[in-house]
């Protein structure tokens, strides 16, 4: 029978693990019956779903029966979020609403539900995390995914705060590993940059050149810059084969100018800006500190 610490192998620890598998051990957890009233819904769910979409679903389920697959909850000894419930929701808030619903209008309604009783989250940071992974499930439009990378930043904050913050992985690939992959790495960085508000600003065209030069230079710790008119015809190759390594590892434009290691991080013709993935596969955090 899994344990809940067995839930988060491959979380923790960075390792890949899909939501879908996380969601499937958590099945492996004992179940009990409890009323839908014991049960209150968490407020750092952002599920934002529509009226209509909760409408249909809980006519799907009334339509069905019952729900068979279990909630999964805490018990919430110490009154958080300043409920009195016996129960705090951690995943399945679409069909506890459907239920709770359909309690009000059917008398033959289902009204005990299957619920796995997880460990109450050690904080606020924690208890976020586990709602987002278990309500990944659903499919999800554009909008949704920001949404959800919005929350799972703040997850990487809190936990940088806490000081546990992931090792040894980008932000981006942290959030995209937990969003089950269904986006990729740049389209989340993408909405973090718009979530953070970072905004390049460019200056007249004639100064772009230089400018960029100058953003996107790493000083490869060169006391005196050296001058490709004094390097032989050896140093020149050999820098120009890594230079082409460069390209091809890290999928961006590189090259050598005046005594410069230079790194494309912007085109504005693609709507890429890859400043924060530039600093990580040199080594650097997000602030520009050596990880």
């Amino acid at each position: 029978m899994a344990g809940f610490e067995d839930l988060m192998i491959g979380f923790n620890d960075n390792g890949y693990n899909t939501v879908d598998s996380f969601v499937d051990r958590a099945k492996e957890l004992p179940t009990k019956n409890v009323s839908i009233y014991e049960i209150d819904f968490n407020p750092l769910n952002d599920a934002n779903d529509s009226e209509e979409d909760k409408i249909e679903n809980a006519e799907k389920i009334h339509e069905q029966g019952m729900v068979y697959t279990p909630l999964h909850v805490y018990r919430n000894k110490s009154h958080r979020h300043g409920s009195d419930k016996k129960y705090m929701l951690l995943g399945g808030h679409f069909r506890l609403d459907a239920l709770l619903r359909n309690a009000e209008l059917y008398p033959d309604a289902q009204k005990m539900v299957p619920v796995i009783v997880l460990p109450t989250p050690e904080n606020e940071t924690k208890e976020l995390e586990m709602i987002l992974l278990l309500n990944e499930v659903r499919p999800l439009q554009e909008e949704d995914f920001k949404r959800k990378v919005e929350l799972y930043l703040k997850v990487w904050n809190g936990k940088a705060e806490a000081g546990e913050k992931p090792k040894g992985i980008q932000k981006r690939k942290w959030i995209a590993q937990r969003l089950g992959n269904r986006i990729g790495e740049k389209k989340v960085e993408k909405f973090i940059h718009e979530i953070e508000g970072y905004e390049r600003v460019r200056k007249d065209t004639k100064e772009i050149e230089q400018d960029e030069i100058e953003q996107l230079v790493i000083d490869a710790n060169m006391t005196e810059p050296v001058k490709e008119d004094n390097e032989s015809s050896a140093d020149k190759e050999e820098r120009k084969r890594i230079v082409k390594n460069l390209k091809e590892t890290m999928g961006r434009s590189v090259k050598i100018q005046n005594g410069w290691l230079c790194f494309q991080f912007a085109d504005k013709s693609k709507n890429i800006d890859d400043f924060y993935s530039i600093l990580n596969c040199l080594g650097f955090d997000d602030n520009g500190e050596m990880k």
